[in-house]
């Protein structure tokens, strides 16, 4: 590893050493829709059974809360590249499945936006018009 390596660097070695491949099939599952997989629209009701599993899994349960918010992340990253705008109620509709109370995910995408990790030029949430 680089002495300060990114992200994308050690996900690059872990996949070049093999781990993934000793991971869980749900967990190689999580991780290909988290990170190769393009389907905004699809992208929370294709990871819910893998989440799912991962819940039943004691050494693993605590892992499901952050691959919500990231999938949160993920979600509205992906749709910034193919919309302009999306209405909120369509937005809540693409996330219902996940456990996780509305508030909470506004705020994560606040920190996101904050921590740019969304990488978008103009996000706004307007509670008034939806």
């Amino acid at each position: 590893f680089d002495i300060n390596p990114r992200r994308q660097s050690i996900i690059r070695e872990l996949v070049n050493q093999g781990i993934l491949d000793a991971a869980f099939e749900e967990v190689k599952n999580i991780y290909l829709i988290l990170e190769d997989a393009f389907t905004p629209l699809d992208l929370v009701r294709k990871a819910i059974p893998h989440l799912n599993f991962l819940r039943t899994q004691d050494r693993l349960k605590a892992y499901v809360k952050p691959l919500e918010k990231l999938l949160v992340v993920r979600l509205i990253s992906q749709l910034s590249t193919i919309y302009y705008s999306v209405k909120l109620d369509y937005f809540k509709g693409l996330l219902v499945d996940l456990d996780m109370p509305y508030l909470e995910i506004e705020k994560t995408v606040i920190k996101a936006i904050k921590a740019r990790q969304i990488q978008i030029q103009n996000v706004r949430i307007d509670h008034r018009a939806g």
